[in-house]
Formats: structure tokens, C-alpha cells, sequence
């Protein structure tokens, strides 16, 4: 069973997972917010601007509550935020969720998203 915790700081090997912050910015454009091959299958477009990206870290950082679940992806080891992980659908009576992730194109295939999906899994079910 799921008990709402919110986003809270997660530590896995390489990565810390957390919340969002305005400073994120130039970290989030640049390595992926406006890259068109990152973004191909997501419900968003690149981003032209990195204005745009400071109106949406904006806006995520208001929305963060008890039941709201999306963590900025920092590699410990360069200190940068380089992808996300959320829940986009959560199903309480079913005992399920959707999660959405992405990450900068440099990154996949090095196991972030595996690396970020069992924390994300284990913080959400298992503590």
C-alpha cells in the first residue's frame, strides 16, 4: 500500500533524486528540455527557451504536496541535473502507477533510468 509522502530526497549509487528547484534551470534545457529526440515521445515539446523551462520549474515547484511525485535526476558525480522521473497516473485502488522519465541523450544506455526507476519503486512501495 501506498502511503503519501510526497517528493522527498531519495540517495541511490550515482544518483540523488529530488525535488526541483528554480536553479535547475540551465541544467534541465541544456541537457534536455530542448533536445527534439529526447522529447519525440513525450506529451510535451521541446522547449525554445530557457525561459520556458523556468515557467515550468515555476510552476512544478508550487505544485509540490503530499501527492505530487516528480524528482529532478542528479549524477552525484558532476553535481548536474541531467533527466526526471514522475508519476504522471497514479491508481490507488489498483495498486499501480505510470511513471514518466527522461534523461539527456548523453546518459542512455549507462543504467540511470534503471538505476533511478528501482529507487523510485523501492521509495514508493517498500519504506
Amino acid at each position: 500500500m501506498l502511503s503519501h509522502k510526497g517528493t522527498e530526497a531519495i540517495n541511490a549509487d550515482r544518483l540523488l533524486l529530488r525535488r526541483f528547484e528554480l536553479s535547475d534551470a540551465y541544467d534541465m534545457f541544456k541537457n534536455w528540455a530542448n533536445d527534439s529526440e529526447v522529447t519525440k515521445f513525450l506529451s510535451w515539446k521541446p522547449h525554445s527557451s530557457i525561459e520556458v523551462t523556468k515557467e515550468i520549474l515555476e510552476k512544478w515547484g508550487n505544485e509540490y504536496n503530499n501527492n505530487i511525485y516528480n524528482w529532478a535526476i542528479e549524477l552525484k558525480e558532476i553535481g548536474e541535473v541531467i533527466g526526471s522521473i514522475c508519476i504522471v497516473k497514479l491508481d490507488e485502488k489498483n495498486y499501480s502507477c505510470e511513471i514518466g522519465y527522461c534523461t539527456s541523450r548523453i546518459y542512455w544506455g549507462k543504467g540511470i533510468m534503471s538505476e533511478s526507476l528501482k529507487a523510485v519503486i523501492d521509495y514508493l512501495f517498500l519504506k
